[in-house]
């Protein structure tokens, strides 16, 4: 490593250590725990885990229900997940937009049905990530909604019409609905 970076790092580090040294508030040396995302693999715990970590008032409040909907739908979540490279909680955590407490699960509240399962919420979060990805490759045709079930992908400017096109989504009155 050059001197000049060594000199860089040395400043860096006194100017972060000088507020406790002096008396002051020492600068926080974590992230909060709330929005640690580790390097786990996931399956049907991590993904309980990080919603009740990441989400705690929505499930608190109800927006988030804590279960996945109906049996199976779990491992097909992780599948899904596997599919669009998504195969760790860090690499979940970084697809969640930063604005997403106030702008998705606003749009939900405000939404004729507001609430989700942990099913409907990871399935928006790939949604808004990818669409194109997700029907194309992921969605294999495991469940179809309305479009009243996707108000925090619509938030984020999801197109109705590609899932429509994919027949994710039907207005008919017969379809099953999704898992949330």
């Amino acid at each position: 490593m050059s001197s000049v970076r060594w000199l860089g790092l040395f400043v860096a580090g006194v100017l972060v250590a000088s507020p406790a040294a002096c008396g002051g508030p020492a600068a926080p040396a974590v992230v909060p725990s709330s929005r640690v995302a580790p390097a786990v693999p996931i399956d049907q715990a991590s993904l309980e885990q990080f919603v009740r970590t990441r989400f705690p008032a929505q499930l608190a409040s109800g927006l988030v229900t804590p279960d996945f909907g109906s049996a199976g739908v779990a491992a097909q979540i992780v599948e899904e997940l596997a599919i669009l490279g998504i195969t760790t909680i860090d690499q979940l955590a970084a697809i969640v937009p930063a604005d997403f407490e106030a702008r998705g699960f606003g749009a939900l509240a405000r939404s004729a049905d507001p609430s989700t399962t942990l099913a409907g919420l990871l399935r928006d979060l790939m949604l808004i990530h990818d669409a194109r990805g997700y029907v194309d490759r992921a969605w294999r045709d495991n469940w179809t909604a309305t479009p009243a079930d996707f108000p925090m992908p619509v938030a984020y400017g999801l197109d109705l019409a590609i899932l429509r096109a994919a027949g994710v989504v039907s207005d008919g009155a017969d379809d099953e609905s999704r898992d949330e």
